[in-house]
């Protein structure tokens, strides 16, 4: 049985992180990430770009990935 979103966030914040997110492995709209990436949120940070169509798939990255976890420390 997969762990729930709750024991995964209260995992991530033992292990000292101090956010943890969640999110659906879809497809993202290009749109969305061009828009994204215009309004500089990448930071100058030049792999996000370069790997931009790992970005708008995430199956490319892990085929049969259901989740995105983003953690912050």
């Amino acid at each position: 049985m997969p762990p729930s979103a709750a024991r995964v966030k209260e995992r991530a914040l033992q292990l000292g992180f101090d956010l943890c997110g969640i999110a659906r492995a879809h497809p993202l709209e290009e749109a969305r990430l061009d828009r994204w990436l215009g309004q500089g949120w990448d930071a100058g940070l030049d792999y996000v770009r370069e790997r931009r169509e790992e970005r708008l798939d995430p199956s490319r990255v892990l085929p049969g990935a259901r989740s995105v976890l983003a953690l912050a420390a």
